[in-house]
């Protein structure tokens, strides 16, 4: 352990605890445990983890020249970074210096995985094509951030306004970007482009309508702000000089112009100008050097949740920063340094944001009715979170339900819904479903709609879209998460907000229960070699086969993935087993094996190696298995 390169965060939270004496048990630790090593935050977590599988990868490689890293590992590792990184907040399609690699108009990279992770329907493919994208677009990166000040501006002002030569310096100055200590007119911007006022004035708004509606990437500029924060007090004229002098500028640049370059640009500051014995100095507040720590964790709650709260915000900061701060600091810079607005207590949002979780989620269920209850809404919000939760974690960007009444609230501040006084809520506008909800949801949402009752039970919906062509087990992924499908009780289902008659419900309950049932695993036991086996039924259709494990042995395998294997130690998968007991992951080894309706899965579960071995056997099978080494 010594030898790793951590940071020394990471290094300090780990050398007190007794587990990181034992190595050989590394393995075996979950996430979840990680996190509940005291100091241990979601970054250090992933600087942990990332640097033992690099470094054994790299002994990998040394005994084996020719094996390839996994590319899904590659992949996902990649995809980490990128949202540990301030540019992925910044970084879009918006921003036509990024066209060339991200489509116009996309969200930030961060948005971007969140959608990806937030929709069930989300493909591999889709994750490859964005890692992909974000490896060819880091050299551009990395250009950008080796510019200094002037440079940086000129060149996002140039490719936005599409101008350059005297209407690009015009426009600098006009726009106080150009260093100097106060703003031009447009007149004056006019007469230095050589244009008139009017056409000026034409140029500058285009830049207006062309900017992000995000923070712009910038990197110079938060070098800038970070120095002036460090060093105030100093005067205005002083700082200028400086700035040229530490490399952040390639001449004096006025700190006046770099504040109006924070202001357009959606870039928290932290310091002001006043006027010290008639001398232009800048100044700091008391929360100046921790502004953007606490912005940017915010911001970052902000892509993942929608809103979140002050509390949640000085918890990451003091966690992934080393900074504690008290609720009142975090208030107080929350409410100065952004755009956030407070909607109820201490949660708040940010109106400037173009998208955010929950407005897609409340968008999605209005484009299936006309209006909802906001406690229906809340509980499809948190359907949709909970199945981004693992994944959620493991990014350090934790999802946050709102209570009831900032749920109300947001919905009430933004401009595309409106809260009725009986807490329905409804869009301004009319949405399409069609347009709203990807294919997958959109026929299981369809053929719930066609039942004459609207309820239907899984079996029921996963035959009528496999009828359709989708997939069983997608189809039941969206059964159990989609935001717009409502869970009526046991085994029924419906869309989200409709209206649907209780006499019906208990008329389509007593009608299951006159089924005969069968249960889905039939035993469970311990092996005389120590493995945890467990015996469960093949449904009709194996491609939605998914059980829940056992409470008596839940806790030994619950949150917990096993790289699976058949009799002969061919490679089967891998099967995950989720927080609330549900095992996947079955399909690729019950196709290739062959395996029919009635017919047992037998999993041998080693929980030291997280491996587990599969075989398909018969009911005499199973009697002769429970006795011998149950």
């Amino acid at each position: 352990m010594a030898e790793l390169p951590l940071k020394s965060r990471t290094r300090f939270a780990i050398s007190k605890h007794p587990v990181f004496r034992r190595p050989s048990e590394l393995p075996y630790l979950t996430f979840g445990q990680l996190l509940g090593i005291p100091g241990m935050g979601a970054h250090s977590v992933l600087d942990l983890t990332c640097t033992i599988e690099a470094a054994m990868q790299k002994a990998a490689d040394a005994d084996a020249p020719n094996t390839r890293p996994d590319d899904s590992a590659a992949m996902s590792e990649l995809l980490l970074d990128a949202l540990s990184q301030p540019w992925a907040a910044m970084v879009s399609g918006s921003d036509r210096r990024f066209q060339n690699w991200l489509p116009a108009g996309s969200p930030p990279v961060a948005e971007q995985i969140d959608i990806l992770t937030a929709s069930p329907e989300s493909r591999e493919s889709d994750f490859s094509a964005l890692a992909e994208t974000l490896k060819a677009l880091r050299p551009e990166l990395e250009r950008v951030t080796s510019l200094r000040l002037e440079v940086g501006l000129a060149e996002y002002v140039a490719v936005t306004a599409g101008v350059r030569d005297k209407r690009l310096a015009a426009l600098l100055a006009r726009l106080h970007l150009a260093g100097q200590p106060t703003q031009i007119t447009l007149e004056e911007a006019g007469t230095r482009a050589g244009v008139t006022r009017e056409r000026m004035r034409q140029i500058q708004v285009r830049f207006s309508d062309r900017q992000p509606k995000h923070q712009v990437f910038i990197p110079a500029l938060d070098r800038a702000l970070g120095w002036l924060s460090e060093n105030a007090p100093i005067a205005a004229t002083e700082a200028a000089q400086a700035l040229a002098e530490h490399n952040i500028s390639e001449r004096p640049f006025h700190p006046a112009s770099i504040l109006a370059a924070a202001r357009l640009l959606g870039h928290a500051t932290g310091v002001s100008i006043e006027s010290i014995r008639d001398i232009p100095t800048v100044v700091g507040s008391q929360s100046g050097p921790h502004v953007r720590f606490i912005v940017r964790e915010a911001q970052r709650q902000l892509s993942g949740s929608g809103v979140s709260n002050v509390l949640e915000v000085a918890a990451a900061v003091r966690m992934n920063h080393e900074q504690d701060h008290d609720e009142v600091l975090v208030r107080e810079v929350l409410q100065t340094y952004a755009s956030f607005e407070f909607l109820h207590g201490d949660w708040f949002w940010d109106p400037s944001r173009p998208s955010d979780p929950l407005r897609l989620i409340a968008r999605r269920v209005l484009s299936l009715v006309s209006e909802i209850d906001v406690e229906r809404l809340r509980e499809g919000i948190r359907r949709q979170f909970r199945f981004r939760e693992s994944l959620a974690r493991r990014m350090g960007r934790p999802l946050l339900v709102p209570p009831r009444a900032v749920l109300a609230a947001y919905l009430a501040a933004h401009p595309e819904f409106v809260l009725q006084p009986d807490s329905t809520v409804r869009s301004v506008r009319p949405l399409d479903y069609r347009s709203e909800l990807g294919p997958i949801e959109r026929t299981v949402v369809e053929v719930i709609r066609s039942s004459p009752s609207s309820v239907l039970d899984r079996s029921s919906v996963l035959q009528r879209t496999g009828a359709l062509g989708v997939n069983a087990n997608s189809a039941s992924i969206a059964l159990t998460y989609s935001s717009t499908i409502e869970h009526l009780g046991t085994d029924l289902w419906t869309v989200r907000g409709a209206i649907v008659d209780p006499v019906v419900v208990e008329s389509v309950r007593r009608s299951k229960a006159l089924r005969v049932r069968e249960r889905r695993v039939l035993d469970y036991g311990w092996s005389n070699d120590g493995r945890l086996w467990v015996a469960a039924r093949i449904p009709d259709s194996i491609e939605a086969f998914v059980f829940g494990v056992p409470s008596p042995v839940s806790r030994y395998l619950a949150g917990r993935d096993f790289d699976a294997s058949d009799m002969d130690g061919n490679p089967s998968g891998r099967i995950r087993v989720y927080d609330y007991g549900a095992a996947t992951g079955f399909v690729p080894f019950l196709r290739r094996a062959g395996a029919d309706e009635g017919d047992l899965l037998l999993m041998r579960f080693d929980l030291g190696a997280s491996t587990a071995i599969l075989s398909v056997i018969g009911n005499d099978d199973l009697d002769t298995l429970s006795p011998e080494e149950d």
